[in-house]
Formats: C-alpha cells, sequence, structure tokens
C-alpha cells in the first residue's frame, strides 16, 4: 500500500516535473513514457530488494530461535514490520517463539524443581539420620539442630516432628534433674 501511494506521488511528480513548458505534445508524451517506466523499473527493484529482506529477516529469525535465542529471534523477525506492517507471516511466527520459549521455560522449571525436591529429600535424610543417631547418644541440642533444618526443608516431615518433640522432652527433663 505504501508503495502504492509512493508509486502514485512518484507518478504525479513525473507528470509536473518533467513536463517542459513550451514542447511540443508528442516530447511531453514520450518524456513522460520514459519517466514512467524508469519510475516502474525501480519500483520492481525495490519490491524484489523488499522481498528478499523480508525472506533473510524470517530465516535469520527461525534460525536464531533453533538455537533457543528467543528474545534475539523476535527482534530480527520485528525488522520485517518496517518493511511490511501487515505482514502475516512474521506475526505467526513470533507467536510460535513465543509459545515455544514458555514452554521451554516450563519444561526448564520442571527439570529443577524435579532436581531441587531431589536434592532437599536427600538433605533431609541425611539431616534425619544424623539427629537418630545424636538423639541415641543423648546430644539433645545438637539432634535438635538437626532436626529443626529438616523441618525447614520439609515442614510437613512427621518423623522430624516428633523427633523433635522427643528431644525437647528429654532436654527438658535433662535440665530439671
Amino acid at each position: 500500500m505504501v508503495f502504492l501511494i509512493a508509486l502514485s506521488a512518484a507518478f504525479s511528480q513525473v507528470y509536473a516535473a518533467d513536463i517542459p513548458e513550451e514542447s511540443n505534445e508528442s516530447e511531453v508524451t514520450s518524456e513522460a513514457a520514459k519517466r514512467q517506466l524508469e519510475i516502474e523499473a525501480e519500483f520492481q527493484e525495490n519490491k524484489e530488494l523488499r522481498e528478499e529482506s523480508i525472506k533473510y529477516f524470517l530465516n535469520e529469525g527461525k534460525r536464531l530461535a533453533e538455537k533457543g535465542e528467543y528474545d534475539l529471534a523476535v527482534e530480527v523477525i520485528e525488522q520485517v514490520f518496517v518493511l511490511d506492517p501487515l505482514n502475516e507471516e512474521a506475526s505467526r511466527e513470533i507467536d510460535l517463539i513465543k509459545e515455544r520459549y514458555i514452554k521451554d521455560a516450563m519444561e526448564s522449571y520442571e527439570r529443577a524443581e524435579k532436581v531441587l525436591s531431589k536434592e532437599i529429600e536427600e538433605e533431609t535424610t541425611v539431616y534425619l539420620e544424623s539427629a537418630k543417631t545424636l538423639i541415641q547418644n543423648r546430644h539433645w541440642a545438637d539432634a535438635k539442630v538437626l532436626l529443626r533444618k529438616v523441618l525447614a526443608l520439609d515442614p510437613n516431615q512427621k518423623e522430624a516432628k516428633k523427633l523433635l518433640n522427643t528431644c525437647e522432652k528429654s532436654g527438658a527433663q535433662k535440665k530439671t534433674k
């Protein structure tokens, strides 16, 4: 649309600027036709260059998205809108990239959550076993420290709650004796 307006304006300029004031009609028609052909050739060249540029930006954006460089991919594809503000392919590709980004982010989050859960479980087990050993050796204060760490990692850990209660009662009895 913009190119059509520009072409129309260019044609208007040809007819307004290229017509000598005193010349015969056939000269004017010939010059105008020649200028019109030049403008049409330039327009076609610009159209081809624009289409090549759009194709380049789309392909480069897709390549970057495949590498996981989503932000940069969107920036590159957005350059298409400078050349063609209503380009549907660019809009679709940006939507796909954003969907892929969200999907990858969710998968990364889920993987991290699994790793963290496993680490918490392993750490909780180590603290709990160490606390049991300390309780057997009547090291109530040290056992309570480890049991509180277990409960900080997993507030619903029933065994740690029970053992902490035991430590507090046993530690309190020791102080009263």
